[in-house]
């Protein structure tokens, strides 16, 4: 490094409630990125944030990200991390994934900074399981008082109480002597206050009911926080 170079760092490292989070930050260019106040006046300076949640249960990270209405019936451990790099006061290349009750998903993008002010995560490549059924496709949020997501998902076979519950925190039956698929008696319960989104689906196969079977289905679910409602929905 040259003599005007420096690095900043800072570290967050402990327990909340039964989490786990261990996290840190890094900033490295010139030295006076350390004393302006206009991160864009410094184009070359780089940012690195890096994080990991974790807890014995699913349930508290879950809870900490958003879905916890989420069914975590396996009691195993739960686990979401997340690295992002770039310019300072720039577009940040993101990586993230979490591993907890029946959602094991990552994805890759960006995220950057609106023309209102508002920061946006685009996440081009989304791919993992929720209820055990492989999932691909992409996501954008709109991250602020009012957040929002918006893409497309495609999946092999679909659970659709179990993976609607999952992605959006709807509730499944919990009746022990209900069929293994069912839709809750609960009412509807959103679990991120004023959140909306509209998401394309396509699945090979869907299963609705232990006797109701469509095939190549394909639509859009819009939601917000008191309302779910499936719009153009087709299938065989």
């Amino acid at each position: 490094d040259g003599a005007d170079d420096a690095n900043g760092m800072l570290g967050l490292s402990g327990n909340v409630g039964a989490t786990r989070i261990n996290m840190s930050a890094r900033v490295s260019g010139k030295r006076e990125t350390f004393a302006l106040t206009n991160l864009h006046a410094q184009p070359d300076a780089k940012l690195r944030i890096g994080g990991v949640v974790e807890s014995d249960d699913a349930g508290p990270v879950l809870a900490l990200i958003g879905l916890n209405r989420v069914p975590a019936t396996d009691k195993r451990p739960g686990r979401f991390a997340v690295s992002m790099n770039g310019p300072l006061g720039g577009e940040l290349q993101f990586e993230g994934s979490i591993d907890a009750g029946p959602i094991d998903v990552a994805g890759k993008g960006t995220l950057h900074r609106l023309a209102t002010g508002l920061a946006g995560l685009d996440l081009s490549e989304v791919a993992g399981t929720i209820g055990g059924e492989k999932v691909r496709g992409r996501l954008a949020f709109l991250i602020g008082e009012a957040p929002r997501v918006d893409g497309a998902i495609e999946v092999e076979a679909l659970n659709a109480p179990a993976t609607i519950a999952a992605a959006i925190g709807i509730p499944v039956s919990r009746d022990p002597g209900a069929p293994a698929v069912g839709w809750s008696t609960e009412p509807f319960t959103q679990n991120a206050p004023n959140l909306t989104g509209r998401i394309a689906f396509k699945a090979q196969q869907a299963r609705f009911l232990p006797e109701v079977v469509a095939r190549n289905l394909h639509g859009v679910a819009r939601f917000s926080q008191s309302e779910l409602v499936f719009e153009n929905v087709m299938g065989e």
